[in-house]
């Protein structure tokens, strides 16, 4: 058997529907992953006096979370692996996956050629963590103000963090997470 595209198997509208879907979906994980996606938002005594933060309010994307993970540890071993991790999961790998569909999509290849490229193409499918990062965003903005609150009034600085609502009305640190 001749070696033979997958996108001649339809007309050629769809076939170019299709690549184009591929490449959109690419552009979109690669622009996405360097866009700011959310912000965090320090309030409170601690961020204003303590921490000295002129501006609470950090941006982040995928890829500046990843940078900002080694950035605040630059040479720790653990936040190396941690970064690489996250930018291996959910931005390397979906890129590759849509990169891995165009070419089953448009090379001509055998038949068993096309079924262990689709074979890795799943398998890429199934470890890409594009989603994961989104879900992890959805969850932390609504649980991280929680997270937040429980670690400041109830963990290692619950004392001081008590009396300065107590005896000062105001919060000592509080976490928002926003869009």
């Amino acid at each position: 058997l001749q070696p033979r595209a997958l996108c001649t198997s339809v007309s050629l509208f769809e076939a170019h529907v299709l690549a184009v879907v591929f490449i959109l979906s690419g552009t979109l994980v690669f622009v996405g992953g360097m866009l700011d996606s959310f912000h965090m938002k320090t309030e409170g005594l601690v961020a204003s006096f303590v921490l000295d933060m002129p501006d609470p309010t950090r941006k982040y994307g995928l890829v500046t979370l990843a940078t900002a993970i080694t950035d605040a540890n630059p040479g720790d071993l653990g936040a190396i692996a941690l970064r690489s991790v996250l930018m291996l999961f959910a931005f390397i790998i979906p890129l590759v996956v849509m990169l891995a569909f165009l070419m089953l999509w448009v090379i001509p290849l055998r038949k068993s050629s096309q079924q262990a490229l689709l074979t890795a193409c799943r398998s890429l499918y199934a470890c890409s963590a594009y989603d994961v990062f989104v879900l992890a965003l959805i969850v932390s903005r609504n649980e991280m103000g929680l997270l937040s609150e429980y670690l400041v009034y109830y963990d290692n600085v619950a004392v001081a963090c008590n009396l300065v609502k107590d005896y000062l009305q105001d919060e000592c640190m509080r976490i928002k997470v926003e869009y």
